[in-house]
């Protein structure tokens, strides 16, 4: 190539990448259908008429010549870039407007509109994904192309595409910035447009709260709107139950099948459309339930009947009385099989049942059945040695005299109500039953999990609480979190839990004297059995074969056992024997005007009152406006106990 044709070759391709400078009327100038960018600030745009207003247009608006347009009548350039000046010098009244024209294709000007915007990172996401639509549907690009031409990479195209599958519900909250593009991702990913606007409203930003991070909101999606496949009680890799949709293990909602697009998601074999996998599982049950019937199983299908075995949703091994699971070992049985094997074994049918709360089939067994099974099997139910029956007498003492602090504990409450320090024990022990992460989150700001709220009784027990009066509610709170420290078991909080000897010790409830009350007590209970069962066993000596039949008009002869055993009623009528400084066992707490000289700590007094106006000893709910003090006394169900002689020490149920 020579000099001079190089020179014309370069003159020539420069002259496509140039145009001129003019000045047009305005009424001859169109806005893109092209263009991306479809939302348009308001507030920006004013700034930016009052910047040109003073200092002129620092970069003219690219046009370029269209042929007639009956949308636009009287047109005949186009804004390629630059609509915000356009429509800010509108602001100005500009009649006319100083342009830049080029002769652009339409895949030149759609090129010029994203790639160039992209790169001046003044686009919304959402609209960068329309404009990247356009150059693959329009204009032949292919993924591969377009990430070469805007230096990204394949991954960040598959991500921008995706966030078109997000419904017109999902894209305005996204355009709102109700949440951020990583999470419209994971939203876009969930496939029913309804569940979408579900996830939108759990994870994004309200006037009430801010919305969730990325990390949180992933972490929320997996778990409510994604399902792990090892879960599914169908086969994933037969495609018969929903012919039109395949395999689980071909879909391209499947993990590990997108790699790319969910490369967030913890394991390769979760399925993203929920949806779907529902309309599976619910084909696969009545599949199994033809079955059973055609095989005359026993089916249970009525809701009511399958609660009553499956009292627990989230539980599939705790069932109702009468039943056990499959999965359950019979620890009776030397070998240790489950009812299910022993079932087998026997040839017993197990009953087929649908979950009232998945909608599976799941097989149970009836414990006649399993009864049934095991004596078929040659086993026979283990008695309890020596050493478990004093380990069952032990539990039964120790949740004795605990649950008698508690009531020692509730007489006190009832008459002058919890205290402040009653109310931190019990936000401590709150405190102490969560994780790490929910502690973290408590101590920020309080805010309850909006997918707590799908169980079928919580609003009919949320609305049961609000029915409460503050003390009811306030010693409702205060008994139900103390409960579990009373119980015990023969392998299981048998020494006495530190936080009950403290909330013992504040009320000066002595755990000792309850404990060698509880002791004595069953002492004397068994002391008076043994004659008895003494006297017993040698009448059965006497005649280990046949029973003598009374006469007709004979008076049946009372047995020894019954003769020793009498006193133990009118002892079991006796009253508990008082420990100093606390209320009696049976108390009752008085009627709200009435009189009480009970042996239990007094109201508050007037020193009490003044502290809740402002004062020591309870919370400064009210600095020193007296017109409110009625209001605080009226709400607030604290007050402080006052100790009487006698009160057990302190470190007494050390």
């Amino acid at each position: 190539m020579t000099t001079a044709t190089a020179i014309t070759t370069l003159t020539t391709s420069a002259a496509k990448l140039t145009g001129r400078f003019d000045t047009l009327d305005r009424s001859r100038i169109r806005p893109s259908k092209t263009n991306p960018r479809k939302t348009f600030d308001g507030n920006f745009i004013k700034e930016l008429s009052v910047n040109i207003g003073e200092h002129g247009l620092a970069m003219l608006p690219l046009v370029r010549p269209v042929p007639p347009d009956p949308d636009f009548p009287g047109t005949d350039h186009e804004i390629v870039a630059g609509e915000q000046r356009f429509r800010a010098t509108g602001l100005l009244d500009w009649k006319e407007l100083p342009v830049y024209i080029r002769e652009l294709t339409d895949k030149q000007a759609l090129e010029i509109q994203v790639i160039e915007n992209l790169k001046r990172k003044d686009l919304h996401p959402l609209e960068e994904a329309e404009g990247f639509e356009q150059l693959m549907k329009k204009h032949g690009y292919t993924v591969d192309t377009l990430a070469d031409e805007i230096k990204h990479s394949k991954a960040y195209i598959y991500a921008s595409l995706k966030l078109l599958a997000l419904c017109d519900g999902a894209r305005k909250s996204f355009l709102a910035g109700k949440v951020i593009q990583s999470v419209a991702l994971l939203i876009a990913r969930i496939p029913s447009s309804k569940l979408q606007i579900q996830a939108i409203e759990e994870v994004g930003a309200t006037k009430d709260r801010d919305a969730m991070s990325a990390r949180n909101a992933s972490a929320h999606i997996q778990r409510n709107f994604m399902t792990n496949l090892k879960d599914a009680p169908f086969d994933k890799k037969k495609g018969d139950l929903l012919p039109k949709v395949g395999a689980c293990t071909n879909c391209p909602k499947r993990s590990g099948n997108a790699p790319e697009l969910f490369s967030d998601v913890q394991g390769a074999d979760v399925c993203t459309d929920t949806a779907c996998f529902s309309d599976k599982r619910r084909a696969w049950s009545e599949i199994q339930l033809m079955k059973a019937k055609e095989a005359n199983r026993e089916v249970i299908e009525d809701p009511k009947k399958a609660k009553e075995i499956f009292p627990h949703q989230h539980s599939r091994s705790s069932l109702g009385k009468g039943f056990k699971s499959l999965d359950t070992t019979c620890y009776d049985d030397p070998k240790y099989r489950t009812f299910g094997q022993l079932a087998k074994a026997a040839g017993i049918n197990p009953t087929v049942v649908l979950n009232p709360y998945t909608g599976d089939t799941v097989e149970v067994i009836r414990e006649s059945d399993a009864k049934a099974a095991m004596k078929e099997a040659g086993i026979e139910k283990k008695p309890a040695n020596a050493a478990e029956k004093a380990a069952i007498k032990r539990a039964q003492i120790i949740t004795k005299y605990r649950t008698r602090a508690l009531e020692q504990i509730s007489e006190q409450v009832a008459v002058a109500g919890p205290t402040l320090e009653d109310w931190k024990f019990v936000a401590f022990k709150t405190l102490c039953e969560l994780d790490n992460n929910n502690l973290r989150k408590w101590i920020k700001q309080l805010e309850w999990d909006i997918s707590l709220a799908a169980y079928e009784s919580r609003a009919a027990l949320k609305a049961k609480v609000e029915s409460l009066d503050a003390g009811t509610l306030a010693s409702l709170i205060f008994r139900t979190i103390i409960f579990p420290l009373t119980q015990a078991s023969s392998y299981w909080n048998v020494e006495d839990p530190q936080a009950l000897k403290d909330i013992c010790d504040r009320y000066q409830v002595s755990l000792t004297k309850l404990k060698a009350e509880a002791t004595r007590e069953e002492a004397s209970a068994a002391k008076a059995k043994k004659p008895a069962a003494k006297a017993n066993a040698a009448k059965k000596v006497a005649s280990p074969v046949t029973k003598p039949t009374p006469a007709v008009n004979s008076k049946p002869k009372v047995s020894t056992m019954a003769t020793t055993a009498k006193p133990k009623a009118p002892a079991a009528k006796k009253a508990s024997p008082k420990v100093t400084g606390t209320a009696p066992a049976k108390t009752k707490a008085p009627v709200p005007g009435s009189s009480s000289k009970t042996d239990v700590a007094p109201a508050a007094t007037a020193a009490d009152e003044s502290a809740i106006a402002g004062g020591s000893g309870t919370p400064h709910l009210i600095g020193g406006d007296s017109s409110a003090v009625s209001q605080a006394k009226a709400a607030w169900p604290f007050s402080t106990p006052k100790k009487t002689e006698g009160d057990a020490p302190a470190g007494d149920n050390e």
